[in-house]
């Protein structure tokens, strides 16, 4: 409508305002030694629709993995999520949001997105904690939240290949590390998005 040529129109990346300084308040459980904490959160409604896959991959991980516990912080629950919390008792927890989550997500295991609706912010803080974001492609909507999304193998087209990338996350906890490592470089300074816009 305003006549600007496709070839002059840039999409630059957004960026998360992290307050590092903000100290972790802890787990809102008893973490025990060798469990792994799956962190996830946003509004609900991100969660809804979509076959129900989101809480199909939640239950995947929390029945074939007895070491790990779910946490999701969110305005309020729905059923499915009330399904998951009678399920696992002990293992899967839903609280309010916090105004720690960055810390939240350094000491999380991994970050799974929701779904259909992925979370951009949530997905780049996940990613600035040197967490993979794990995360079930819905649409065009998950394109270009993080640099070269597309080669850090963190976006699956189907279950199967994210089930697989979760056991080897699960069985390996290098690669689970180093792999979270390479997350902090993938998303835009403050300085490299002015400097974009410039």
């Amino acid at each position: 409508y305003r006549k600007i040529p496709k070839e002059k129109i840039l999409q630059i990346p957004y960026y998360p305002i992290i307050n590092y300084n903000t100290e972790f308040q802890g787990y809102p459980f008893e973490l025990k030694d060798g469990q792994k904490v799956i962190f996830s959160g946003g509004r609900i409604v991100k969660t809804l629709g979509g076959g129900n896959k989101y809480y199909e991959i939640v239950n995947h991980i929390l029945e074939n993995y007895p070491e790990t516990v779910f946490w999701y912080a969110a305005d309020k629950s729905c059923e499915e999520m009330e399904k998951i919390l009678r399920k696992y008792p002990d293992r899967a927890y839903l609280t309010p949001e916090r105004g720690d989550l960055y810390q939240v997500l350094q000491h999380c295991y991994f970050y799974l997105s929701t779904y259909p609706v992925c979370g951009g912010l949530m997905f780049q803080y996940a990613a600035k904690a040197g967490k993979i974001p794990i995360t079930l492609y819905y649409d065009e909507m998950m394109d270009g939240i993080l640099i070269n999304q597309d080669k850090l193998g963190i976006i699956f087209k189907d279950l199967d290949s994210l089930y697989e990338e979760i056991d080897k996350l699960m069985q390996d906890e290098e690669y689970c590390r180093s792999k979270g490592e390479t997350m902090k470089e993938a998303v835009i300074s403050e300085e490299g998005f002015n400097d974009e816009v410039a």
